[in-house]
């Protein structure tokens, strides 16, 4: 049951990040909160791993570039979300993965299982 009631939470946190982001840009700007994204998520990881944590892991090649372009995802959402309306940028940032999974399987040829293929299609859906 409590993890219901987490999954609940995350849900709703997760669908009013957008309209937060949106009015809060009326009185703090662009970069403060980017930075306030990371601090928290920061404060949150460092709470989980506090003792366990591995430095052996910056040194790996593509953690790090994973880590960039996630950078960059929240940077360019947060920049995007002051250009345009709460609803279109919430619809491009739900379509993401499934416009990565296309161009990945045109591009790469990636192989996807039916059922990967049937939960971006609930996604889509959903979005």
């Amino acid at each position: 049951m409590s993890n219901f009631i987490l999954l609940i939470v995350v849900v709703i946190l997760g669908s009013i990040n957008s309209i937060g982001v949106k009015v809060g840009l009326r009185f703090f700007s662009f970069f403060f909160f980017v930075f306030l994204r990371f601090f928290i998520g920061f404060i949150a990881l460092a709470l989980f791993l506090k003792k366990s944590f591995n430095f052996a892991l910056f040194k790996r090649k593509k953690l790090v570039i994973a880590s960039l372009i996630s950078t960059v995802n929240v940077v360019l959402f947060t920049y995007g979300i002051q250009r345009t309306t709460v609803i279109s940028t919430s619809i491009l940032y739900t379509l993401s993965p499934l416009v990565v999974g296309i161009i990945s399987h045109i591009f790469l040829g990636a192989r996807y299982r039916t059922n990967e293929i049937l939960g971006a299609i609930v996604g889509f859906f959903g979005a």
